[in-house]
Parts: structure tokens; sequence; C-alpha cells
């Protein structure tokens, strides 16, 4: 399985693009290099279901993985705010998948192969109610106990929600974290037609 490792990097999160996850600290490691912005320039991001306020204007990249249930596709939205790094990695499922195997067990192995990729300490691992969806919250500390990474994964219809912010360990986790979570929304689901029942 393939492993990133950008030292001093803004994200030391590490995932791996099999199975059911996406390599998001890559992508927030490399828009560290784009420069930042003032805190209060946060813009909304509206789209592909689901909206969020980020620092900067976001980086959207669209992609489909491999996985041992076929092909999915993923989309990254990703910012940076100096060294600050947020992302949403959204994993759309085919609904017959999402039938078959139950979002439950889907939710509880991207949970399991979160925490096997990520390096550092857990802080803090607790199941939440994500806007009625149920999920998880992780927190880990950097090996080099410099940064904080706490991640919200739930999954919503078909699709798995990621949030991932990663902040300087001595600016707390609330540097943005709670501001970036917060802001997230989910557009509400067009009713299907009578005719489609």
């Amino acid at each position: 399985m393939p492993r990133w490792h950008r030292p001093r990097s803004p994200a030391p999160i590490r995932r791996a693009a099999r199975g059911r996850f996406y390599c998001a600290g890559t992508l927030l490691g490399a828009l560290f290099l784009l420069g930042a912005t003032s805190r209060d320039s946060w813009v909304l991001y509206r789209g592909d279901g689901f909206s969020v306020r980020v620092p900067a204007a976001p980086r959207v990249q669209e992609d489909r993985i491999e996985t041992p249930t076929g092909p999915q596709r993923v989309l990254i939205l990703s910012s940076v705010l100096a060294s600050e790094s947020y992302a949403v990695v959204c994993t759309f499922y085919a609904k017959e998948l999402v039938d078959r195997a139950g979002a439950e067990r889907l939710l509880a192995a991207a949970l399991l192969r979160f925490l096997d990729e990520t390096e550092g300490s857990l802080i803090r691992q607790q199941p939440i109610a994500l806007l009625g969806h149920p999920g998880h919250e992780v927190a880990f500390l950097s090996l080099d106990s410099e940064r904080i990474t706490t991640a919200r994964i739930f999954f919503a219809g078909e699709r798995l929600f990621s949030l991932i912010g990663d902040v300087p360990r001595e600016s707390g986790p609330d540097a943005g974290v709670t501001r970036f979570f917060r802001s997230f929304e989910l557009a509400p689901q067009p009713e299907p037609d009578a005719g489609d029942a």
C-alpha cells in the first residue's frame, strides 16, 4: 500500500488511495504551497450536494479510485490558511452497494482504514451524529507532537464524507476547525417522483 510523507507539512495526514478512502493529506499539503489568506476571508463553497466555508477559494478535484467493490467516484475539496489545512473528501457509492453492504458497515470499514493509515497518537475517538447521520470524530497528535488533525467521518445516503482539519498544536483544536465543521451542510435531496416509485 503506498504511503505519503512530507516532512514539515501542514497536513501530516496520510491516506491510501485503495479501498474506500482517498489520500486527502497529500492534497492538503500541496495546497500549503499556494499561499495563505486572512481568517476573515472565508468563502462559501456550494455544490455536489453540500456546502461548507473554507479559508480561501477551494481547490476541487474529482477522481475515480478502484476498490474491491469496483470503481468509486471521489470528490476532494481542499483549502489552506497559513499553517491550517481543511478538506472535504466525498466518496460516492452505488445505491446497490449501500443497500447490499449497509451504510453502517461501510462507515465502520472507512473508520478502521482511517485509524490504521493515520500517523500519530490518537487523542480522541467518539461516535457523533452529524446532520442526523451517524458518524465518528477522531483526533490525532502528529508524530512530532506539533499538529492536531481532527476528522469527522459520516455516511449520508450513498455518500461517505470525511471532513478534515489540520492545525498547529499551539493554536488549539478550535483554530478554525470548529468553524469549518459547523459550516458544513448537506443540500436537501430531491423527493422521488411518484412515477419513480
